[in-house]
């Protein structure tokens, strides 16, 4: 077997002491699955998760972009009229992810695939996790009625 060269060694080096000093193992960082369970830091003590309030911002955005995507709703489901009407965003605290959205008319009384659409625009749009159980956000969508055929 041939001898690494010196500069080779050397160049190395670095590597192999940082995996010494650490040990060569991490350490996993646990998340918390439920409101009130605590987590666990590298030093094996419990901590309490940082909860952050309801970022406004961030919802806004996911709103934007949300009622964005509805837009196109009118243009891929058939027997869509479009019209402006107001949606309930619910956004899960522990998750910050939308996990409902329930539709006023016109979208909830049009046809189901329509309503789906515009559903499924807004749900699994994430914001950070804030430390309400569950926060619920209206909002309105201007949808345009789809282009005469």
């Amino acid at each position: 077997m041939r001898a690494m060269p010196r500069t080779r060694w050397l160049l190395l080096w670095p590597a192999f002491v940082s995996l010494a000093a650490c040990g060569g193992t991490t350490t996993p960082v646990e998340t918390p699955e439920s409101p009130g369970e605590t987590l666990t830091d590298v030093r094996g003590e419990q901590t309490e998760p940082d909860r952050l309030p309801f970022d406004d911002e961030a919802a806004q955005n996911v709103l934007r972009r949300g009622a964005k995507k509805a837009e196109q709703c009118a243009q891929v489901t058939p027997d869509a009229t479009g019209g402006e009407g107001d949606v309930q965003v619910v956004f899960d605290g522990p998750k910050g992810k939308v996990v409902d959205v329930v539709l006023g008319p016109p979208f909830s009384g049009g046809p189901e695939q329509f309503a789906q659409c515009v559903r499924n625009a807004f749900l699994g749009e994430i914001i950070p996790p804030f430390d309400e159980a569950q926060k619920s956000v209206p909002y309105t969508v201007n949808i345009p009625a789809p282009a005469a055929p």
